[in-house]
């Protein structure tokens, strides 16, 4: 224990007589109050007030006046009387006001004439008498009974002794005597049984004996009805106390009038009103300021009577609000009609009241308190002061606590501004943590201190009575014992958990006191789980901590099993990261607890699956669990559905028989009718239990089976049908027998699974476009669109196009519209749509063409692969799309070209015998296409089968056998090389035996082809044989145009070939040239070159050597 710093004392709180703020307000109003009692007797309305707030010293002006009367010698001159209102509230009236002023004045013979005085006040509280009064008790009535039977006794007796015996009578005196005692005594019995019961009702009534023990009351009963045997008569007096009426205005104006003139001439009487400000009852306040009103402020006592009346107006004008008055101008007139005159006491200068505030510290605190800490101590005051007026009462109060505070912790030396900073502020102290550790209320006063740690350790100290370094251990245990004891909420978007644990780990010290408080033996049972497992993920938490937290949990797991009825999204983190055989044993106890609830254990299987997908070494011991409940099932696929968790279905092992569904599904069905109305609510559950594999056969056979006659059936029993069957069926194309597609049946058409199966059945059967245009005669509206998502399962796309377009039915192509559009991502076509999209892209899907394609695009490969090998054949749609851009843009006119591509590298030499002797035209166009938007590959020319076809079909073509399709033939001879067409041409000429039979149109595409690709051309040992046989007849017969043309095309060629000829041949061919040299026109261009050509062969056969320009 540490001896005290300073020796302290306690300030009084009554007001002096002396000023001591340096401004000096207090006595500057009281010199004022003197000069005007002294100066101004002419006065006529002597009601002065003093205004001031509350504890701003308006009492103390009253003391500074008597000291300043008494300091100029006038005491002799002045009466004071003080009535206090505040006091006297409970008794507001005329008469206690007379009867304080009375009571002052009655036996001062200083500065009265008391004689009237007394004779008035004995006048006014005569009020009192004594009355004797005498009560005698009662006799009971059980006592009365006893008393019967002496009384019968005595008169038989008399009657014996005075009537004598009659030995005839029935009875004898005895026997009558012992027959009415007996009568007496048995009926005394019952009366005192009855009146025993009756005061052990009144004393069971009594709060304060029917708690006796059963002796104790009967003690008490009897003692009570034997009590007429034990006292006498009572005597007692009543002292009652008569309160007379109200003395009447006139009586009160007559009395106060004899004060008047009992004042002896030298004197002058002041009557103080205090407190007045501080009444809580509007009436009462009324009253008050009639009583000054009336008989002050109306009367003229010559200077002689003077109240004055202290008052705090703002709290006045509250509490004139508060009876319904709200006008603050009305009311500040009605205060100004009351004095004549009012004095404000000015506040305090700042200056003033810290001069105020050192002086009480040094008066209360000894040795003084350094100048250093008193700044701390007046910081504190003005900003808890702040927008406050600051009264001389305030500062005495903060001084007293600061001394009170420092008295009660002397077991150590708190430093005198914690101590300030407390005092000033308890009142945030009733949520101490806050205050404490987080300095709620008083954040901005934080600074003032070195430490906050070390702040917070002494605020704690300071509450808890204890050492510091105790308290505060108290703080944070308190504090994260709140903390995980709270139920946290989101409100407005904001975690009130995060907050709170922001504020609790904002402290330094908060590391050191959480691992603290965890590394003890711990009951977890108070605590909030769900703000254990927050703590888990916060660095702030140890790794060792953080673990032995969660090994406590799982070792107290069968004592917080209330708090693991239900797996919470706060678990996720701890069953994520901690230590798994710990995760595992919670596990275990979450799925046996959930079981008591199946919504609680539903969800928890669905999480904690998640959660093994995420974590996967996790045991998650899911057992099988059979419902007997159909709507547990519904809210299961509702959950599954609101969670996007429906694949989890077969994994939570939840499950109902299948006759179960059946049963309810039938419950309350009419006759004709398959399904009940109960069916509606359970639609998800079937489509879950279908996309999980469970065997729903015993329904779809129900349904197939049913004697139905649709006809009768109303829409929604028909559509309950038809959506259980669309779920449950499984095989495509299979619809119920009974389904029919006619006018009769059109008013079904709005049910989207009715209509399916309706259009398979105009597909199956062939319909007439008549028959399908009467079946379906509804627009394709909103409801309907559910078709899209199954319509394929009853019939494919390819059939849906065929029918549209055969029948142009309305429905069916907004059908097929819609699908395409919004629906479809798999489309798959059998070859309807490639051979006839022109067609239904006018009747069908004009609207959405480019969607088409984006599909088409998505499925290309799967519909070219189920199309065909080499998708030859398709309609001309594609064959005028197809373009470069077309196949870098899309993925099908990519996949599209590269099929046709691929089918013309599989095509054998009898395949392209077929295209190049124009057998195949289509296939022409393919090639042509392809190789117009350069996407031909020029290796596909140099295919063998290619080559020997081209041999072959050329051949032939030489020969007039068949003929060739020019166009083909030129891109081959474009893409291959002179050694290729070489050897073309050679194996034509030699394969042929009868050149003679050539035709001339024949002859020239083999002349040109030979002097164009021919080595042999440049070969003596070709050279006549080949003039013999081909060129001489080519230079006869050729048009002389293309002959002229070929001549002067090939000259180069043609004079190395002639250097080979015999000049017999030579002289032939000029013959030839002179000869047709006369055909060629005189204006032709080309006729200088052919006489030029002539004299060139004509030197080759004189050995001559000619230069022609």
């Amino acid at each position: 224990m540490t001896q005290p710093k300073y020796k302290v004392t306690y300030i009084s709180n009554s007001c002096g007589n002396t000023d001591e703020l340096s401004n000096q307000p207090h006595e500057s109003v009281a010199q004022s109050l003197y000069n005007l009692l002294i100066n101004h007797k002419e006065v006529t309305h002597p009601v002065i007030g003093i205004e001031g707030s509350w504890g701003s010293g308006k009492s103390q002006v009253i003391n500074i006046l008597q000291r300043i009367i008494k300091d100029e010698n006038k005491t002799d001159e002045f009466c004071f009387i003080t009535y206090d209102i505040w006091s006297s509230q409970e008794d507001l009236t005329r008469r206690s006001f007379l009867d304080s002023i009375l009571s002052n004045t009655k036996n001062n013979n200083k500065d009265f004439v008391t004689k009237i005085l007394e004779e008035d006040y004995d006048k006014l509280n005569a009020t009192s008498i004594i009355r004797k009064t005498k009560t005698f008790p009662s006799i009971r009535f059980f006592f009365a009974t006893l008393l019967l039977i002496p009384i019968a006794s005595f008169i038989i007796n008399s009657i014996e002794h005075f009537i004598g015996y009659n030995n005839n009578a029935l009875w004898t005196y005895d026997q009558l005597k012992g027959c009415l005692n007996l009568i007496l005594s048995l009926f005394s019995l019952i009366v005192f049984i009855i009146s025993y019961k009756q005061e052990l009702d009144i004393i069971n009534s009594d709060s304060n004996k029917k708690n006796f023990g059963a002796c104790k009351k009967f003690m008490c009963i009897v003692g009570r009805m034997l009590y007429v045997f034990k006292e006498k008569d009572i005597e007692k007096e009543d002292y009652e106390t008569i309160i007379t009426d109200e003395p009447s205005v006139s009586r009160f104006q007559h009395t106060f009038d004899d004060v008047y003139k009992s004042l002896k001439a030298e004197k002058t009487l002041i009557i103080v009103f205090d407190n007045m400000d501080r009444l809580s009852d509007p009436s009462k306040l009324m009253s008050s300021w009639s009583l000054l009103h009336t008989f002050f402020a109306e009367r003229d006592y010559k200077g002689k009577i003077w109240a004055i009346v202290p008052y705090a107006k703002q709290q006045l004008i509250e509490l004139m609000k508060s009876e319904g008055n709200n006008d603050c101008d009305k009311t500040s007139e009605f205060i100004n009609k009351t004095f004549f005159t009012t004095f404000r006491i000015p506040e305090p200068i700042m200056g003033s009241w810290k001069y105020f505030l050192n002086s009480k510290l040094d008066y209360a605190f000894s040795p003084a308190i350094n100048e250093e800490d008193k700044t701390v101590i007046a910081l504190i005051f003005s900003r808890s002061m702040k927008d406050r007026q600051i009264r001389p009462r305030d500062i005495i109060v903060y001084v007293n606590q600061l001394v009170t505070l420092y008295s009660q912790h002397y077991f150590e030396e708190i430093p005198i501004g914690s101590l300030a900073l407390y005092a000033q502020y308890e009142d945030k102290f009733t949520q101490p943590l806050d205050a404490i550790l987080k300095f709620k209320g008083f954040e901005s006063l934080v600074p003032l201190f070195e430490d906050s740690n070390q702040l917070s350790g002494w605020l704690s100290s300071i509450y808890y009575n204890l050492p510091s370094n105790e308290a505060i251990e108290i703080a944070y245990e308190r504090s994260i014992n709140a903390f995980l004891q709270a139920d946290y909420e989101i409100m407005d978007g904001k975690d009130e958990k995060e907050s709170a644990y922001k504020d609790l780990s904002s402290n330094k010290a908060f590391k050191h006191h959480i691992e603290e408080y965890f590394n003890v033996e711990t009951d977890y049972t108070h605590l909030k789980m769900e703000n254990l497992f927050y703590l888990l993920g916060k660095i702030d938490i140890s790794s060792f901590t953080r673990q032995k937290i969660y090994r406590n949990i799982a070792n107290q797991i069968q004592m917080l099993k209330d708090q693991f009825s239900i797996y919470e999204p706060w678990m996720e983190y701890g069953f994520l990261n901690c230590d798994e055989k710990s995760t595992n044993t919670i596990i275990d106890t979450l799925l046996l607890e959930s079981k008591h609830n199946f919504e609680s254990y539903y969800k928890t299987v669905i999480e904690l699956i998640k959660i093994k997908e995420k974590r996967k070494s996790l045991r998650v011991p899911i057992g099988s669990f059979v419902t007997e409940s159909v709507q547990d099932m519904v809210n299961l696929v509702k959950y599954l559905k609101e969670e996007n968790a429906e694949k989890y279905y077969t994994r939570t092992k939840i499950s109902i028989e299948v006759s179960k569904l059946l049963e309810f599904m039938q419950s309350g069905a009419t006759t004709g009718e398959l399904f009940s109305s109960n069916t509606d609510s359970i639609y998800d559950l079937l489509r879950v239990f279908r996309a999980h594999g469970v065997d729903l056969s015993i329904i779809a056979d129900i349904i197939i089976d049913a004697n139905v006659t649709i006809s009768n059936l109303s829409i929604d029993k028909v559509e309950r049908i038809y959506k259980v069957f669309n779920i449950v069926n499984t095989q495509n194309k299979l619809i119920p027998s009974y389904t029919q597609a006619n006018s009769a049946t059109a008013k079904y058409m709005i049910i989207p699974e009715y209509l399916a199966c309706a259009i398979n059945k105009l597909i199956s059967t062939n319909a007439s476009t008549q028959t399908i245009n009467a079946a379906l005669t509804n627009e394709f509206g909103e409801e309907t669109k559910a078709i899209c998502k199954y319509i394929t399962k009853y019939a494919s796309t390819d059939d849906l196009f065929k029918l549209a377009v055969e029948s142009k039915n309305k429905l069916l192509i907004r059908l097929i519209q819609v699908l395409i559009a919004d629906y479809t991502k798999t489309l798959i076509s059998s070859g309807y749509l490639l051979e006839h999209t022109t067609e239904i892209i006018n009747v069908v899907l004009t609207p959405c063409e480019d969607r088409l394609i984006t599909l088409l695009d998505n499925n290309a490969e799967n519909i070219l692969t189920t199309y065909g090998l080499h998708c030859l054949g398709v309609d001309t749609y594609w064959t005028e799309k197809i373009n470069k851009q077309a196949v870098e843009e899309h993925t099908f006119f990519r996949k599209m070209s590269e099929k046709w591509i691929e089918g013309f590298r599989r095509f054998s030499k009898d395949d392209w015998c077929s295209v190049l002797q124009n057998k195949d035209i289509d296939l022409t166009k393919y090639i042509h296409k392809l190789e117009d938007e350069e996407l031909l590959p020029v290796d596909l020319w140099y295919n063998t089968d290619i080559e020997n076809a081209i041999k072959e079909s050329f051949l032939g073509y030489i020969k007039n056998e068949n003929q060739i399709e020019e166009s083909l033939f030129d891109l081959w001879k474009k893409h291959v090389g002179e050694t290729m067409k070489a050897t073309l041409v050679n194996y034509v000429v030699d394969s042929i035996q009868n050149p003679s039979q050539i035709n001339i149109i024949q002859l020239v595409k083999l002349i040109h082809l030979y002097v164009g690709n021919s080595k042999r051309l440049n070969e003596n040992k070709y050279a006549n044989s080949f003039y013999d046989e081909y060129f001489n007849r080519f230079i006869k017969e050729t048009s002389i145009g293309s002959l002229l043309q070929f001549t002067i095309d090939n000259w180069d060629k043609l004079h190395k070939y002639a250097l080979l000829l015999s000049n017999d041949r030579i002289d032939r061919l000029i013959t030839v040239m002179d000869q047709r040299k006369k055909e060629i026109p005189v204006e032709a261009q080309g006729l200088p070159k052919w006489e030029g050509y002539i004299k060139i062969l004509q030197s080759l056969s004189t050995n001559e050597t000619t230069i022609v320009a």
